[in-house]
């Protein structure tokens, strides 16, 4: 290869000397053939040198365009060979970190999508650039430009806009099914970007519904309390109780006969018994088992709670009615546990109704219906006796209830359920001429 290099030199220095002397003793014609050949060799020499450098730049401007497909043909002999062999490994190493960033790039992107917290990345026009699922689901709707906020509430756009760099700020506005309350925390960082090659700032916005994470710690609280109550209470029943009972079977041994004594050990164990199997109902609020998930038809589901609750509807006097927008929307929950809530919800409007009150004007409406981010709202509603202003914040408190004979387990089982559900339970509103609950899936 080197001696072919250096005879070629040899041959372009000759010739173009033959060339000159030729020209100059006015032998033009052999002058113009000593040309010829000088241009066929100098051809030569540029085809040897600057082939490779051709290969170099086809394959840099491959990599330029993101095409990590091509592959030179590893033809020739000696340090051509070698040459594209190079290149060759070299494109395979690209190739190789290439689809390791993109895989990086999706197990990122995984847990972003599993966070239960909302991201977004805005660009400086306001575009955005990433939105997880937990995002859409809180604003309701998938959202591509930020100013498509001022959509979900005036001025809410520039809220966000407004939050300083690593800064926070408390934000609510109100989505298809329900009052959002977030706290967004607001960070910056550059990117290069795709086309542009030039460095671009983005805004990234991390939200969490306070609403939801107080409800999971209030639920915590008061299961924490109740546990602790409960125990307390029947530790210290459960002696009373026993030694009640023995002392009564002693006291109605032939030969004893103070009737008061024995009338009162009855009633210390009765009652005893009685506020132990009281307590054992509260505990049935600390004890909800892990929900056995499957695939359930949320019509089939309700019309079968609505057959289960009818004979109370009808004697109620009562109207009831079903309205579903697809007869096959699906949850992914535990069947018994979801008809264990509507049925909850079902009598309570029953109860809710003055027996006194013209049948004609007693209704009971329930819709199922899925809002633009898929989320399965199932909403029940009657016109019966509105909820108290005054206990509207306290209904799903353990043991609140506005009922004579209410236990006050119902609403706060219900909330459990939908907790570990991964949903919600909400009072839309309760006035004098409806009060409305909802079940969100999301």
């Amino acid at each position: 290869m080197r001696l072919r290099t250096v005879l070629l030199i040899i041959l372009v220095i000759a010739f173009s000397a033959i060339s000159v002397l030729l020209f100059c003793n006015g032998h033009y014609t052999l002058g113009g053939v000593a040309v010829v050949f000088l241009a066929v060799i100098s051809a030569v020499c540029y085809a040897e040198y600057f082939r490779n450098l051709r290969k170099l730049i086809f394959m840099l401007d491959a990599f330029e365009a993101n095409d990590f497909m091509v592959r030179l043909q590893e033809t020739g002999s000696g340090r051509d060979k070698l040459f594209i062999r190079l290149l060759n490994r070299i494109k395979h190493k690209l190739d190789s970190e290439k689809a390791s960033i993109r895989e990086k790039e999706m197990f990122y992107g995984k847990m972003l999508d599993n966070v239960t917290s909302g991201v977004i990345a805005v660009d400086e026009y306001g575009t955005v650039v990433f939105s997880n699922p937990e995002a859409t689901s809180l604003f309701g709707k998938e959202v591509m430009n930020l100013r498509q906020l001022d959509n979900i509430r005036p001025g809410l756009c520039g809220e966000f806009l407004s939050i300083g760099r690593d800064d926070s700020a408390r934000i609510s506005f109100f989505n298809e099914s329900r009052e959002v309350v977030l706290r967004v925390m607001e960070s910056e960082t550059t990117v290069t970007g795709t086309h542009s090659g030039r460095q671009e700032r983005l805004r990234i916005f991390t939200f969490n519904d306070i609403e939801r994470e107080m409800e999971v710690r209030e639920t915590e609280s008061w299961d924490r309390l109740i546990r602790v109550l409960t125990h307390e209470i029947m530790n210290n029943l459960s002696p009373i109780s026993s030694i009640s009972e023995t002392l009564y079977a002693l006291s109605s041994e032939p030969g004893n006969h103070d009737k008061e004594i024995s009338d009162g050990l009855r009633t210390i164990n009765a009652t005893s018994k009685g506020l132990m199997s009281f307590v054992e109902a509260y505990r049935k609020v600390t004890r909800i088992p892990e929900p056995v998930k499957k695939i359930c038809n949320v019509t089939e589901l309700i019309e079968r709670d609505i057959t289960l609750v009818s004979p109370e509807i009808s004697a109620a006097g009562v109207k009831c009615s079903f309205v579903s927008e697809d007869r096959d929307i699906l949850i992914h929950a535990d069947e018994n546990m979801i008809s264990q809530v509507i049925v909850n919800l079902l009598r309570n409007a029953v109860q809710s109704f003055d027996m006194e009150e013209p049948p004609a004007d007693k209704k009971i409406d329930i819709r199922c219906r899925m809002d633009k981010s898929e989320n399965v709202i199932i909403e029940i509603a009657d016109n019966g006796k509105p909820i108290p202003p005054e206990s509207v914040e306290q209904i799903f408190v353990p043991f609140f209830t506005t009922k004579k004979k209410g236990t006050g387990i119902g609403l706060s089982l219900a909330r459990q359920i939908m907790l570990r559900h991964n949903g919600s339970i909400r009072l839309v509103r309760s006035n004098a001429s409806s009060t409305v609950f909802a079940l969100v899936f999301g």
